[in-house]
């Protein structure tokens, strides 16, 4: 079976571009009928810049299992025969669309690190795992309106020990769920890759499906470089030469410029010429680099020309490629024109973005990791790839605003001075606004507008995400204001590890917003820093899903209920509390903590009253679970409190069946339509919240009021601070804590505390999982045998 999907950010950009003009490209598409939907809730990956993907190794984690697609798939289907079956499930949407999706490199962090949920430098943002799930699910996609998962958005889950039969069954899966990345829903033409169930034996799109991706992302077109009378004659190649601040652009290459220049090919017909003028006085080196990789998923063939056409004796040839290549000149000549064609004969693997770098060669080689990441950063959240010719220009980045994606000189500190955002994507579908900034010092401010569309569908709701783009970096203050500068009331779906997200409901047409954000009052090294700002309005958005809501009293401490889960999926929660009988905020916080059926904690969460905070994602199995709520004061009067569990349930175990099914999923009903569940009720839901715990859970640990930077980006310590060898938080001190830690230790070696909260196995509260917190539970159990 399968399911459905999301997306975003990363390090940092020095060079100065203008904001008003980021991301300028504005595409309409019409609606179509389609049998194939949407996927729920769609915040689709957006076609400007590029999205990445990338394959952790095994023992990666996954909330308490370790990854193993590598080792499982070798074995299944061949070393290494799988990865390229995935690969082309990816290319073939991403050739119909304005989509580049390129493969990254992935360091191993854990499946939902706290980080963005696009272009994290870690890994890509789309990851590939593989673990063992029950036979009837044959890939789990975590759905692409899943922003509130955090960096869990876009990932693919394959089970490995579901019974494969050929790669076209792991074609057919594939190319299913990156679907569900992209935004589409289900189908119900039996001919769609995106048909609900099987067995198919289709991984081709539909003309259905292609229409509606296109209304999602944009059909693709041709670059820039075109023009109206395109490029692909040398007389009328485009000239590489960077960006408009560069002084040395008139002059030609004279060997201290490094330049990045990005094209596309639109099909096999397509040809691009590039011209490199070299300056009046310049006799030096020059090296010529064309990657795609990273960018997009594209093969090319490239050859370095002079200006009758002729191939130049070169060291180095580049040729077809699919990655990178690189050529370079020994000696050039004074005023000399070389240039370079890009072609391409394969149709599925000619779309795609890439880039042209013009150095020296020995600063290309001595830097080529820094360039390399460099390009990727200005492609992802710069170039405009429908409005942007001129290329960029490396060497001007500056090194004082390193740290920094933009330094906008306190220009938009004032309403009056706000920067105006234009959309980067239209369609009857929705409307989507996106920028880059930083605050980048104590009295920065910034002011962006923006103004819905004229017309939009009815009961369309406005849906702003405002992230860090970097782990335990900023935490933004964020107000949305109207246009007469009056403060507007927006649900918080989400706010905590670096991600705020805001709803407006039933938002109207050519209505006029301001916002505004500076740094919230927390600790200094989490005032300054980069964010991504992206708006959208669309009747697809939703608000979270209440899970469980109660009140808190004086003669009830807690509230507890059982959450019911039929198959292995992800969730995220939110939690909210609030006075019943006092106005203003007080010095209180509320805990939520989840265990599994054997008392052991899976995860917690502590909010301040008055105040959201949210958890990026939870990997549950099927099972009983169960909530606990509970309160604390500090020294101050207890008071009566609202709470309420809220959040996402952004994957979906569902087809296509690509081999026979031999079980049921837990709770499944006899008569095979939905769910029946222990208390008598059916529903279609794989999820269900109803009445208490059926055991006796552990009391709730008293905890000290953490400072904000903490609730935001911290959740709860690694150490339990009740009883520091109960590992799993079940009130015991057992072999069981043991054995947890060792585990841990097995898969992932010793190390420092991971960003998120994977469990009390930071006994000594050193922030690092060592060998020593085993030793500190061995002594306690032996200290309490020899008692």
């Amino acid at each position: 079976m399968t399911v459905n999907f999301d997306m975003y950010i990363s390090p940092f950009l020095s060079v100065r571009q203008p904001k008003s003009t980021n991301h300028a490209r504005l595409l309409r598409m019409e609606t179509l009928e389609n049998r194939c939907l949407l996927s729920s809730d769609s915040q689709a990956f957006f076609g400007f810049g590029s999205i990445s993907a990338s394959f952790p190794s095994d023992n990666t984690q996954l909330g308490f299992r370790s990854n193993e697609l590598q080792s499982q798939f070798d074995e299944k289907f061949g070393a290494g025969n799988w990865k390229p079956v995935i690969e082309r499930a990816i290319q073939t949407w991403a050739q119909y669309a304005e989509i580049n999706i390129g493969l990254v490199d992935d360091d191993g962090s854990p499946a939902g690190v706290y980080g963005p949920t696009r272009g994290d430098s870690r890994f890509g943002d789309i990851r590939i795992f593989g673990i063992a799930l029950s036979s009837n699910v044959w890939a789990e996609a975590i759905s692409e309106d899943a922003r509130s998962a955090g960096t869990w958005a876009g990932d693919v889950i394959f089970n490995t020990a579901a019974e494969w039969r050929n790669l076209q069954d792991l074609e057919s899966a594939a190319v299913h769920e990156i679907g569900h990345v992209l935004g589409l829903g289900h189908s119900d033409d039996p001919n769609s890759p995106m048909h609900t169930h099987g067995p198919s034996l289709s991984s081709l799109p539909t003309p259905e499906d292609v229409a509606l991706l296109q209304l999602l992302h944009g059909a693709r077109g041709n670059d820039p470089n075109e023009s109206q009378n395109g490029n692909d004659e040398i007389d009328r190649a485009s000239r590489i030469r960077g960006d408009a601040n560069d002084g040395s652009v008139s002059g030609g290459f004279s060997g201290d410029q490094v330049w990045i220049q990005f094209g596309d090919l639109l099909n096999t017909n397509d040809v691009d010429i590039f011209e490199i003028q070299i300056a009046n006085e310049y006799t030096g080196p020059l090296a010529v680099q064309i990657q795609s990789s990273g960018l997009s998923l594209a093969r090319l063939h490239a050859e370095l020309l002079d200006r009758n056409g002729n191939v130049l004796d070169a060291s180095g040839m580049l040729g077809s490629f699919g990655g990178t290549a690189a050529v370079s000149l020994s000696v050039t000549e004074p005023q000399q024109k070389l240039y370079i064609r890009i072609t391409s004969t394969e149709p599925m693997w000619t779309a795609g973005d890439y880039s042209i770098t013009v150095a020296n060669p020995t600063r290309l080689a001595n830097e080529q990791h820094e360039i390399a990441e460099w390009t990727q950063e200005v492609h992802r959240w710069y170039f405009e790839s429908r409005g942007n010719k001129n290329g960029f220009s490396y060497q001007l980045r500056d090194p004082l605003v390193i740290d920094f994606s933009d330094d906008d000189s306190h220009t938009d500190d004032t309403s009056a001075s706000a920067v105006d955002l234009q959309p980067v994507f239209a369609s009857d579908l929705r409307t989507v606004y996106t920028t880059v900034g930083a605050i980048n010092n104590h009295s920065d401010i910034d002011y962006y507008r923006f103004r819905t569309p004229d017309e939009i569908g009815p009961n369309s709701n406005l849906l702003i995400d405002l992230q860090s783009l970097e782990v335990n970096g900023l935490i933004p203050a964020i107000e949305v204001l109207s246009e007469d500068m009056v403060e507007i009331s927006m649900e918080v779906m989400t706010r905590g590890y670096g991600a705020t997200q805001l709803l407006l409901s039933n938002v109207l047409p050519n209505q006029r917003y301001v916002i505004r954000l500076d740094a919230a009052n927390v600790a200094s090294t989490h005032q300054l820093g980069n964010f991504s700002l992206s708006i959208e309005i669309s009747t697809e958005l939703s608000p979270n899903e209440v899970f469980l809501s109660g009140v808190l009293s004086s003669e009830k401490s807690l509230v507890e209920n059982t959450l019911y889960v039929a198959r292995t999926q992800l969730l995220s929660f939110s939690l909210f509390a609030d006075t019943l009988n006092q106005a203003g905020p007080i010095a209180a916080q509320v805990t939520f903590r989840l265990f599994d059926s054997e008392r052991r904690l899976v995860t917690t969460t502590t909010a301040p009253v008055g105040d959201v905070r949210s958890l990026p994602g939870t990997l549950l199995d099927a099972g009983e679970y169960y909530i606990q709520i509970s309160s604390s004061f500090g020294n101050t009067r207890p008071q009566d409190l609202n709470v309420r569990l809220s959040g996402k349930k952004p994957s979906q175990p569902i087809g296509p069946l690509v081999a026979p099914v031999d079980e049921e999923p837990l709770y499944a009903c006899e008569n095979g339509i939905g769910f029946c569940y222990p208390n008598g009720i059916q529903t279609p839901d794989s999820t269900l919240v109803d009445r208490g715990p059926i055991i006796s859970l552990p009391p709730p640990t008293a905890h000290l009021i953490p400072p904000p930077d903490l609730w935001f980006w911290g959740g709860a310590s690694g150490q339990n601070k009740q009883l520091p060898t109960d590992v799993n938080g079940d009130g015991i001190i057992s072999p069981l804590d043991v054995l947890l830690i060792v585990n841990y230790l097995n898969a992932n070696g010793s190390g420092r505390y991971p960003d998120q909260f994977v469990g009390y196995l930071d006994v000594s509260d050193d922030s690092f999982i060592s060998p020593l917190d085993v030793i500190l539970v061995i002594n306690q159990l032996n200290l309490k045998a020899n008692l």
